[in-house]
């Protein structure tokens, strides 16, 4: 049986993942609705509440919208004392993003076990080394969570940080090739980490990777059900499994 310091960011994750499917279905019925999780409910609970109320459809390929798809939608502005590398964007929203940062003193967390754990399960799916959640402020990435421990509590500036272009839009961003990237070829993540691959989503999470990886179609449709099901497939009354991953999500190597 799942034990020590995971269950309780498990158990959360978990809850907040069906409550969230649940709240936005149209297909469960009365019975289903009224079924909710606690923190005192078993694991086994845990496990069929999962596989019975959380309906991640396999999305096609064709039907994945990235930004920038059709080019990108906002201008890039140069300095000379950037080191040929372009200045952060501003969003449209920005002010407005920035107040309800500091109203909820967002760069006050850090290493929440329930992130941390989010970040180990989308480091593995997408086979990258390490995953982050960060916090773009006026002028600085902070990385609020990480599954690997190098990056934990550490912050940069915004005008080197990839994410600070991905909350440019409501999308997902995709950059697989960074050095072939106008906005990110001079950054010194690109130059000196080697950062290769990027993937992040806007209020979420992001990936990079410094090898080329293997994309899988589909994958991050199903992240979360995956991950915590796999192992216990067969055995319906099996404990949760631990969430303890490789060193994955953005990865150097």
């Amino acid at each position: 049986m799942l034990s020590g310091p995971e269950l309780p960011a498990v158990k959360n994750v978990i809850m907040y993942l069906v409550e969230d499917a649940t709240q936005q279905s149209e297909q469960l019925d009365g019975s289903q609705r009224a079924r909710r999780l606690t923190v005192d409910s078993s694991q086994e609970e845990y496990l069929l509440v999962l596989q019975s109320q959380l309906q991640i459809p396999e999305r096609p390929l064709s039907s994945c919208v990235l930004a920038g798809a059709s080019g990108r939608a906002y201008p890039l502005a140069y300095s000379d004392s950037n080191a040929g590398a372009p200045l952060f964007p501003l969003p449209d929203n920005e002010l407005e993003r920035l107040g309800a940062m500091s109203r909820a003193r967002l760069t006050e967390v850090r290493n929440l076990p329930e992130l941390e754990l989010i970040c180990n399960l989308a480091s593995r799916e997408l086979h990258c080394r390490t995953a982050m959640v960060t916090l773009i402020s006026h002028d600085t990435q902070y990385i609020l969570a990480t599954n690997n421990p190098v990056f934990r509590n550490s912050a940069g500036p915004r005008d080197q940080a990839l994410c600070a272009h991905t909350i440019m839009g409501p999308l997902p961003m995709l950059a697989p090739h960074t050095a072939a990237d106008v906005r990110f070829s001079r950054s010194q993540l690109v130059l000196r980490g080697g950062l290769r691959f990027y993937f992040g989503f806007p209020s979420e999470l992001c990936a990079v990777w410094t090898a080329n990886p293997v994309v899988y179609a589909n994958r991050s449709t199903k992240l979360w059900k995956n991950s915590l099901i796999a192992p216990h497939a067969s055995s319906p009354a099996a404990s949760l499994p631990t969430m303890t991953f490789s060193n994955s999500q953005v990865e150097y190597k």
